[in-house]
């Protein structure tokens, strides 16, 4: 990649010019809309292409977040329906860890769903190999319909979870290796935040699963294509971590993207290695102040919110005891 991009002419960028890159890719610094309604919302899809989801919720639950830091104020059933009414925009899968995906980008994520064995915990590949008959259980139990762990494990339907011969722990394992491999979905979550598992027919459009399937090579430049549109401006690290592709075929995504003239290489500071949309222009300035979540596209990749903004962040609940500077 060095050699093909030593022919093009390198853009330099100063950090500031960078970050407002960045701000702006991500929809940072535009007049809020006077009505946050499905459109708002999917534009916002159609930019950032995914919301992560975890647990925290001191302020918010994480995938709340990222509309309001952009849209400004909105109710939040408007992006439960999003996710489980009937003509659904987003859909909860394993990309950027767990997270709220572009419905419209399944397709491109099935190959990873094949390759769950080499990416998956080593609990859910322990389980669906010494343990497929749980795997089977478990899975033929959602076409009685959408049920959370609990409810299929503690017998919430009349079973005792001893008649099984597991406990609960077994059969969330079970169902997470269906979910991380595309047999089963996530049709949203209970108000205790816990997921509500269901077979693909009762949550992804038809228009979805008759999708073709990508190939490896498609999707992963298909997935480098919308990682990089949502970051500007970024570093081959960086458009593999916004999906947790792997760095090998990201890598070669990128050149496919080069070659076809959607990405430039351009230097941050005088360091090289970056890249940006082709077609991208940088703000003269970016007039904007909003609460951002910690799991934000914008920031949720530790090392290019220091690159880019000098934000040196940790979650320390995720930390050891040891590493912790604020407790």
């Amino acid at each position: 990649m060095a050699e093909r991009a030593g022919h093009v002419a390198v853009r330099a960028l100063t950090r500031s010019q960078a970050a407002r890159l960045a701000l702006a890719a991500q929809g940072m610094g535009r007049k809020h809309p006077v009505r946050v309604d499905r459109a708002a919302l999917s534009r916002t899809v159609q930019r950032l292409a995914l919301f992560q989801v975890d647990s925290v919720n001191v302020f918010a639950r994480a995938h709340e977040m990222p509309l309001f830091s952009r849209c400004g104020g909105y109710d939040v059933t408007l992006l439960n329906r999003a996710v489980e009414g009937r003509w659904p925009v987003l859909h909860e899968t394993w990309a950027h860890v767990a997270s709220l995906v572009d419905i419209t980008l399944e397709p491109a994520l099935r190959s990873r769903q094949a390759s769950a064995g080499q990416e998956a915990w080593g609990s859910m590949v322990r389980i669906q190999r010494e343990r497929p008959d749980l795997v089977e259980e478990v899975v033929g139990r959602l076409a009685d319909g959408p049920a959370t762990a609990r409810q299929i494990s503690a017998g919430e339907r009349g079973d005792h979870p001893e008649s099984w011969g597991w406990n609960w722990s077994q059969a969330k394992t079970a169902l997470e290796w269906a979910w991380r491999c595309g047999r089963v979905c996530v049709a949203g979550r209970t108000a205790s935040f816990e997921k509500i598992y269901a077979l693909p027919d009762r949550v992804l459009p038809a228009a979805i699963r008759e999708s073709p399937t990508l190939s490896g090579e498609e999707a992963h430049r298909e997935l480098a294509d919308r990682a990089g549109r949502a970051l500007g401006v970024f570093t081959a690290d960086d458009l593999a971590d916004y999906f947790r592709t792997r760095r090998a075929p990201t890598g070669a995504a990128l050149e496919q993207l080069a070659a076809e003239g959607l990405v430039v290489p351009v230097a941050v500071e005088g360091r090289g290695g970056w890249w940006m949309r082709a077609d991208a222009t940088v703000p003269r300035r970016i007039d904007a102040a909003t609460l951002v979540s910690p799991f934000d596209p914008l920031i949720f990749h530790r090392p290019r919110a220091l690159r880019l903004f000098g934000l040196d962040y940790r979650i320390e609940i995720y930390l050891p005891e040891h590493k912790r500077v604020y407790g």
